[in-house]
């Protein structure tokens, strides 16, 4: 049996963007998370071709069901991805249906067969309930080394 791994190359942001909150005073009342702890991503391989994102998502948080993507560094084009059914509630501003997540998600990415290292760019996109504000798209690339 080979080992594989995956490393995110983000890291370093989570611990810096921790300690920035812990030493920054309250400025708001609205105390909004910094996307990285609003949402907290690991990630794991699943037989020789896939691999699997795991979303933590804060309370008071969601993550939209079509802003995820993979794809590979350096390499035209999305992977394919696979996402469990979501919520679904009426936007009030467009009244269009919105599919969405709260709690977690797992997101399975299909890599292409026989791929022994690659860099891999997921990308994610959500808001904070009750304030209305949504992030920017957060993107995070890993490495896949199969060993």
């Amino acid at each position: 049996m080979t080992a594989c791994f995956l490393r995110p190359l983000h890291t370093w942001a989570i611990l810096a963007s921790a300690i920035q909150l812990a030493a920054t005073p309250v400025v708001n009342a609205q105390n909004l998370l910094p996307p990285e702890l609003a949402y907290q991503v690991a990630s794991h391989t699943i037989g020789p071709d896939a691999i699997e994102f795991e979303y933590r998502i804060a309370p008071g948080y969601i993550l939209y069901k079509d802003r995820f993507a993979a794809e590979l560094v350096d390499v035209p084009g999305r992977l394919d991805i696979e996402l469990p059914p979501a919520m679904a509630e009426e936007d009030p501003a467009t009244h269009r249906l919105v599919e969405f997540y709260r709690n977690r998600v797992t997101m399975r990415v299909r890599l292409p067969r026989g791929i022994v290292r690659a860099e891999i760019t997921t990308t994610a996109q959500g808001c904070a309930v009750t304030t209305k504000v949504c992030y920017p798209p957060m993107k995070d690339t890993w490495i896949f080394q199969r060993g």
